[in-house]
């Protein structure tokens, strides 16, 4: 094992995330030395590259152990994990998602490295509010910025130009419990209509709150 394997290892488990001053720290020495290393670390499997700067430590023993979610921040600091992906890790659908969906500000992006495809897609929000129903979420392996289920719904709504009524695409093509659904606040539903620009959002959540009291 390389020493600085062994380092990395010795301050923290296997599947977590480094950035490259965290390694440069470690190492020391000149520039080119920290290059050649991690170019040897890359080439060995002793580290995988996320994107330039941002590394996971791979579990000794083989495998790519951590969490996606905590992953799919670091790519893309000021990010947070929505879509169907946000509404797999908290069980709402059945299916797991093979791609990470995130949310974030500014240009829509995508990474892909050895975990898979990371796809970034801007989000345009009241200013201030681009993290309303954003949680901080034990992922096991840290906290990670998660989209709450109704703000992943939010989310889905504004990329897939959905229009009411909410709880018939929701039940019948996106297969979420019924039950999971009349769990939302009302107040959650009035306060991020708020949050969004977009008169089509907040229409689908309008019809989301309105078909939940006639229910």
């Amino acid at each position: 094992m390389h020493e600085l394997t062994r380092k990395l290892l010795e301050a923290g488990p296997a599947g977590r995330i480094v950035r490259q001053f965290e390694i440069e720290l470690m190492l020391g020495g000149s520039r080119a030395r920290r290059y050649g290393v991690v170019n040897r670390l890359l080439a060995g499997g002793g580290l995988i590259r996320l994107r330039r700067g941002v590394y996971l430590i791979p579990d000794p023993k083989g495998g790519t152990t951590g969490s996606l979610a905590l992953a799919a921040n670091a790519i893309q600091p000021g990010s947070y994990l929505s879509f169907e992906s946000a509404l797999a890790f908290h069980g709402w659908i059945p299916e797991g998602v093979r791609v990470s969906l995130s949310a974030c500000q500014g240009r829509s992006r995508e990474f892909e490295n050895a975990l898979g495809l990371f796809t970034y897609t801007s989000i345009p929000t009241v200013s201030g509010r681009f993290l309303d129903g954003v949680e901080s979420t034990d992922t096991g392996m840290g906290s990670a910025l998660i989209a709450s289920p109704l703000r992943a719904i939010a989310d889905l709504a504004y990329t897939r130009r959905l229009s009411a009524p909410a709880r018939a695409f929701l039940v019948g093509s996106m297969r979420i419990d019924e039950e999971d659904l009349d769990r939302i606040e009302p107040s959650a539903i009035i306060s991020l209509e708020g949050s969004f620009r977009s008169a089509r959002v907040r229409a689908f959540l309008r019809s989301l709150l309105d078909e939940r009291r006639s229910g």
